[in-house]
């Protein structure tokens, strides 16, 4: 399978998301500080969703019938990513006023929450044609900021585990879907895959995206250290080790799974390299 440039730049969006939720966990389970957790949290969230705006332009290019000009590319990615922003906030400060101002129960306002989350991903996805990942993500974080000016400490402990019920219940599901896709597509029906050739390349690749995050991390830690938020070398080592790949990752590898329009080959490739 010749990989074209674009198809390079997709199979980098979907490998550059991460997903560090366990390495969370353990970190909470160890003491470790809290600003550290709060970094591999934060720069998840904005990572996983420039991923996916990075991931939407690169399969569209993908699809001749629908490339791009570079004028269009730019205005393609302003739009999902800064849209995606706007509508998010837009959406959050909404959510919050209505809090503020209804008190009612927890089981309503966590009600509400659950389905402005979810409206908040379809619209703007499917009808305003923004980043519904994006919109999503602004809205938590604009709505976790604001959240204990609206709602009471006990309301928002019940969302708290109310959403991370409905967090562990997705990312379950999307685990649960790759490993059938995978067993019925290269244990099954044998895919053209040469696994012998491409098992070696998965772990290259593995230390290939270990070496840029701690290039990266390495870059801009003295910019961090400015801003307020020194990393030890031993926290810059465990920021490195903690970009483990997961639920987005995989989601939109099964996303481009659907695409028809994209090569089977290329597909099962990236498939199987995500996994």
């Amino acid at each position: 399978c010749n990989i074209s440039w674009w198809g390079c730049v997709l199979l980098g969006s979907i490998l550059s998301a991460t997903d560090p939720v366990a390495v969370v966990a353990v970190l909470k389970t160890l003491g470790a500080p809290a600003h550290l957790q709060h970094m591999i949290e934060g720069e998840s969230l904005l990572n996983d969703g420039s991923a996916v705006v990075v991931f939407l332009v690169a399969q569209q290019m993908l699809n001749v019938d629908t490339a791009l000009t570079v004028p269009e590319i730019i205005g393609k990615f302003l739009r999902l990513a800064g849209g995606g922003v706007l509508w998010g906030l837009c959406a959050g400060y909404v959510a919050f006023f209505w809090c503020k101002l209804s008190r009612h129960a927890s089981v309503i306002d966590i009600a509400v929450l659950v389905l402005c989350i979810y409206m908040v991903f379809y619209l703007g996805e499917w009808h305003l044609h923004v980043s519904g990942v994006l919109a999503s993500v602004t809205f938590g974080v604009l709505f976790c900021r604001l959240a204990p000016h609206a709602m009471s400490e006990h309301v928002q402990h019940h969302n708290h585990v109310v959403f991370e019920q409905i967090c562990h219940f997705a990312e379950t599901h999307i685990f649960m879907l790759a490993g059938l896709i995978i067993h019925r597509r290269f244990f099954i029906s044998m895919s053209d895959l040469d696994m012998a050739y491409h098992i070696p390349i998965s772990l290259v690749l593995y230390l290939v995206l270990h070496v840029i995050r701690a290039s990266v991390i390495g870059l801009f830690t003295p910019i961090l250290g400015r801003l307020g938020y020194g990393l030890t070398l031993g926290e810059s080592v465990i920021m490195t080790y903690g970009g483990l790949r997961g639920a987005v990752s995989l989601a939109m590898a099964l996303m481009l799974d659907l695409d028809k329009t994209v090569d089977e080959v290329f597909r099962d490739l990236v498939v199987f390299h995500t996994a």
